[in-house]
């Protein structure tokens, strides 16, 4: 299922035969989803203190920063949202992270300066609190997380 505006999302539950209340809170629970306030971890695998995680290519079970990476990544929201670029960039260590869309659309900045100063920015300034619901135009698939949370099976 893709990101889709609220009307939209009613009128495919309409179609759906389900109970008066399975309809009432599945509805209930897509526009908690839709006003939930953006973060990082809603479209790449992050830890605690907010940086990506990437896999460590570890076959066994037993490693620690996979089985890390593994439970950061059930967290994430949207499918293959992303697309991210670590190169550097004048004498800095970068971390840009945007939508794989035709639209530009930067999500997330990080750069490392040589003097140690680390500068993060999250998503343009067009609002104060972004929501999920600014993304609605850009029809981003939804995982099994995101799918469990809005009570879809």
């Amino acid at each position: 299922m893709k990101l889709i505006p609220l009307s939209d999302f009613v009128l495919e539950q309409l179609e759906i035969q389900q109970s008066t209340s399975e309809f009432k809170e599945v509805v209930r629970n897509y526009t908690h989803f839709l006003k939930q306030p953006l973060t990082l971890g809603m479209f790449v695998p992050i830890e605690e203190e907010g940086n990506v995680l990437k896999p460590c290519g570890c076959i066994s079970d037993c490693c620690k920063d996979q089985f890390e990476y593994e439970n950061a990544k059930e967290k994430v929201l949207f499918a293959n949202a992303v697309t991210i670029d670590e190169s550097p960039y004048k004498m800095t260590e970068r971390l840009m992270i945007d939508l794989n869309h035709p639209a530009s659309f930067r999500i997330y900045n990080k750069f490392t300066f040589n003097d140690g100063i680390v500068e993060s920015q999250f998503l343009p300034n067009f609002s104060k609190n972004p929501t999920v619901e600014y993304l609605v135009d850009y029809g981003l698939e939804l995982t099994p997380s995101a799918l469990e949370a809005i009570g879809i099976k």
